[in-house]
């Protein structure tokens, strides 16, 4: 399974070999050349690592230079640097450190005064960055995770899930590689928030799935309880609830689900493939239908999958049905019923629209 660059952070970036090449020029490569017209929100990140893998480069100028530089580096990779490294007081190291201090002020965000200090916080933050857990699915069946909050997931196959370590303590963010089913633990005081090949989905407490592999063209997410909203993530990072229970965005119900294009970065709401019941009455009923009003028949099924049915009642007024239904579902329903009438279905956006000429 291949890893999902589109998610890739400060710290996946420095320790990524063909990244840090293509920046020092030292090979070429067409998907680093084409990463940011894929993946637009990586710019500020993107340029970050650039600064620090330049700065670096520009300060080995000697054999000893180089050792440090590349003690850095594997300390990178491995996602901490060692505090006891850096305390130590040799101008080489300085050469070095300040070299990363011109990254670590704008990364940051502040003024610090002393060189050995940014190089301390910094190494910090590389740390922090690296404090993930993540969940890899290659046993070619699906695996049951089940998080910290309660939330429980079903990882499918070649499927990977990346969270913090300190998740569930002040935010509940995770990012996915593939596909999941996600019954999340209701807490309107922490959203639920995952990052998948651009787009974003929040959600208080609900259960909903997830396609999002990384060579597929679109991203879906389908609802099976409750309320979801879906954004792009550029869009996400700029909304100042990101964080708060108010759900903004493209909202889903249950049955309904959101289709992202990632060439275009278009965003549509439909139906799910195999709509279910969602009503808790219908789900007993056996949608035997004795003579009944075709009208009161649409309105049956409306209520009972949460779909909006719309059709011309004064068209239909004068139809009736004999016929049972139990067994089918939804769209075979659909296709038996306009055929007794002679009439025809098809999905508009979230709604399903009907027509046919009418009864005599």
């Amino acid at each position: 399974m291949k890893e999902d660059r589109s998610l890739y952070q400060l710290n996946d970036f420095i320790a990524d070999d063909s990244f840090k090449e293509w920046v020092l020029r030292k090979s070429t490569s067409a998907f680093w050349d084409n990463y940011l017209a894929q993946y637009p929100s990586q710019q500020p990140v993107v340029s970050d690592a650039k600064k620090l893998i330049l700065s670096l480069k520009a300060s080995q100028q000697s054999e000893e230079d180089d050792r440090v530089v590349e003690e850095i580096w594997k300390n990178i990779k491995k996602g901490t640097v060692k505090k006891s490294r850096i305390v130590v007081l040799r101008p080489v190291f300085f050469r070095v450190a300040a070299a990363i201090a011109v990254f670590a002020i704008c990364f940051i965000g502040y003024q610090l005064s002393e060189k050995r200090n940014t190089m301390f916080r910094w190494a910090g933050d590389i740390a922090g960055l690296s404090n993930m857990t993540k969940e890899i699915n290659t046993s070619g069946k699906s695996k049951n995770l089940v998080l910290s909050d309660g939330s429980v997931v079903v990882l499918e196959n070649n499927s990977s899930l990346k969270y913090s370590q300190d998740f569930n303590l002040k935010t509940r963010t995770v990012y996915l590689q593939g596909k999941a089913f996600f019954d999340v633990a209701k807490n309107a005081e922490k959203p639920f928030i995952i990052y998948s090949n651009g787009l974003v989905t929040k959600v208080l407490g609900t259960s909903f799935t997830i396609t999002a592999n990384e060579d597929d063209k679109d991203v879906t997410v389908s609802v099976v309880t409750g309320k979801v909203a879906v954004l792009l993530q550029d869009q996400f990072e700029t909304i100042p609830e990101k964080h708060s229970s108010v759900l903004s965005g493209l909202l889903l119900t249950p049955n309904q689900k959101a289709v992202y294009s990632r060439r275009n970065a278009h965003l549509a709401k439909t139906l799910v493939d195999n709509p279910v019941l969602v009503d808790k009455a219908s789900k007993t009923r056996d949608f035997t239908f004795e003579n009944t009003p075709v009208n009161e028949v649409f309105e049956v099924l409306s209520k009972a999958y949460g779909i909006n049915l719309v059709y011309d009642k004064t068209i239909f007024e004068n139809c009736s049905l004999i016929v049972g239904l139990e067994d089918e579902g939804l769209y075979d329903k659909l296709r038996v019923i306009c055929k007794t009438l002679n009439a025809t279905y098809k999905v508009m956006g979230s709604e399903i629209l009907i027509e046919g000429k009418g009864c005599k």
